[in-house]
């Protein structure tokens, strides 16, 4: 069975501050928001320390999800998920992340952190929307990096470039095309080998 699932949370690894905003219970095209706009009910971070740190920092703060680094800028991030597992499901996600984040939106994870992540790399030679093999192997679908151009401290301009070194993966569009129609991911699991820790299970929390 498919579910749609409006979730509003991803992890926390480094960078200055993520957001994420909370929705109506169910909307006219079914989704269901498994945020209730008021606290972390049905969420925990990762139980012990991982690759991102102990946990991070999360709070919910004027109907949405904040989260930092504990303390703040000090690189101890973490991720924050669901307590509930999610086997087949359309996701619907609204994030603001702050330029120079370090962060992503896992799916089918678990406490250790392993999982299919969607990077929001919000930063130079960042990444986001492709899909990371986040404790799998490494693998990714990255084609393209990001770089920003800032002025006065505030982010004016994005460009892309190629990915160096160059990912396997055949683009299907230039880096240009890419960043305009921010053409995110066209990815088949089942193409990566070193997916095969996932395979085993499709059930698993969001994060």
């Amino acid at each position: 069975m498919l579910m749609r699932w409006m979730v509003i949370v991803a992890t926390l690894v480094a960078g200055s501050g993520l957001s994420m905003a909370a929705d109506p219970a169910t909307n006219d095209a079914g989704f269901v928001s498994i945020f209730d706009g008021k606290s972390l009910t049905g969420w925990h971070k990762n139980p012990e320390r991982i690759g991102h740190g102990t946990g991070g920092r999360w709070v919910v703060e004027n109907g949405v999800i904040s989260g930092e680094q504990d303390p703040p800028g000090s690189g101890n991030g973490g991720i924050l998920l669901t307590d509930e597992k999610f086997k087949d499901f359309e996701l619907l996600i609204d994030m603001k992340p702050d330029w120079g984040v370090c962060s992503g939106l896992f799916v089918r994870a678990n406490d250790k952190g392993q999982c299919f992540q969607m990077m929001v790399d919000y930063h130079d030679r960042g990444n986001v929307g492709h899909i990371y093999g986040e404790g799998t192997g490494g693998f990714n679908t990255r084609p393209y990096d990001i770089f920003g151009e800032e002025k006065d401290g505030k982010l004016v301009k994005l460009f892309a470039k190629a990915t160096e070194p160059a990912n396997p993966v055949t683009p299907t569009c230039t880096s240009d095309e890419w960043l305009k129609a921010w053409k995110v991911n066209e990815w088949i699991p089942l193409a990566s080998a070193s997916s095969a820790i996932l395979q085993s299970s499709r059930l698993g929390s969001m994060a």
